[in-house]
């Protein structure tokens, strides 16, 4: 850990998030009222200044609103870790690509329901399986062939990645060239999933999996082949979907959400109190406007603890169990 990092106080109220076998928690940095206000008729107020200003309503590309984006990509890890995490399941990842270099995004989801719905009838057909998915879409920067390079074609290309299991936990078989004549547009990749970390048979891991999609799928390659965090942010056209999942499984009013209480009673809940987090970001500072009208500063910090393994276990089945006071289970709202 960085000395630049530090820790929040135990004493400090937090909003805690647990999704699959992970826990995030933030500080609340806001007081009771936000510097921006909306207004009911499409503008906001700035509650410093007084100064009223129209909304945009619509972005023109997705890197003038990066924020909306940052929290899509957010909750694509959440929902992968939340219904893929169980060691339990036989989970499939596969990636879909095109032999002709796709670059309309409405096109590709189109064929994803009219595959999604072949491949439904194969396992159903086949090893009498019903299957619950997750799909979600890559962008990749430009077109590579040389004709396009030639012509001056900077045009985002797509494929798609998807997680499937059984909704009866049983081990999902099929093999590369069926897929492949499932999907029948181009190559596909297939590999399980395992909850164990040894990569020693190439096997995908769960946790590697929502790693992979929620920052491979931001961050860019530079000119010296540098990682530029975020840098594909702008290559999202609005108006794309990113993500889709099957109704079978569970959606983000099923995490397990906890607000106000401090940080030291939401790890004794989760039995965490010998151990330090997996991730500490650097403190931001953050603006507020407190009960008093007077305009404070608070640093705002979130810490996150992977692999909870037992405790995640326990607080998983949840009917016998208390949880603290104030505490928001979505999935029984």
């Amino acid at each position: 850990m960085k000395d630049n990092k530090k820790a929040l106080n135990p004493k400090v109220n937090v909003k805690a998030i647990r999704w699959g076998s992970n826990l995030t928690i933030n500080n609340n940095a806001r007081a009771d009222e936000n510097i921006i206000r909306n207004l009911p008729n499409g503008q906001y107020v700035n509650t410093m200044t007084g100064e009223i200003k129209d909304r945009k309503f619509k972005a023109e590309s997705r890197l003038s609103n990066k924020k909306v984006l940052k929290q899509t990509f957010k909750r694509i890890r959440y929902l992968i870790a939340e219904n893929f995490e169980n060691p339990e399941d036989s989970v499939l990842f596969i990636t879909l690509t095109y032999r002709v270099e796709l670059t309309d995004p409405k096109r590709l989801m189109i064929d994803f329901h009219a595959f999604i719905k072949r491949l439904r009838y194969w396992f159903s057909l086949n090893h009498h399986q019903k299957i619950a998915y997750f799909f979600v879409v890559e962008i990749q920067p430009f077109r590579s062939n040389q004709a396009s390079k030639k012509a001056g074609f900077k045009r985002p290309i797509y494929h798609g990645h998807l997680l499937i299991k059984s909704i009866d936990g049983s081990p999902l078989y099929i093999r590369k060239n069926d897929l492949e004549k499932i999907w029948g547009l181009g190559i596909v990749w297939i590999s399980r999933v395992k909850k164990s970390y040894t990569n020693d048979s190439g096997n995908q891991n769960v946790s590697h999996i929502s790693a992979y999609l929620s920052s491979y799928l931001t961050d860019a390659k530079g000119n010296d082949h540098k990682r530029i965090k975020m840098g594909k942010l702008s290559w999202y056209q609005p108006g794309v979907h990113l993500y889709r999942y099957s109704r079978n499984l569970k959606g983000l009013k099923d995490l397990l959400i906890i607000k106000d209480h401090s940080k030291k009673e939401v790890l004794d809940y989760f039995s965490l109190n010998d151990r330090s987090p997996d991730y500490i970001s650097l403190p931001r500072e953050c603006c507020f406007v407190d009960s008093k009208g007077k305009l404070q500063k608070s640093c705002f910090i979130t810490e996150i603890y992977n692999n909870l393994g037992a405790n995640y276990d326990k607080t998983s089945k949840r009917k016998n169990k208390k949880v603290p006071l104030n505490s928001t289970d979505q999935s029984k709202q």
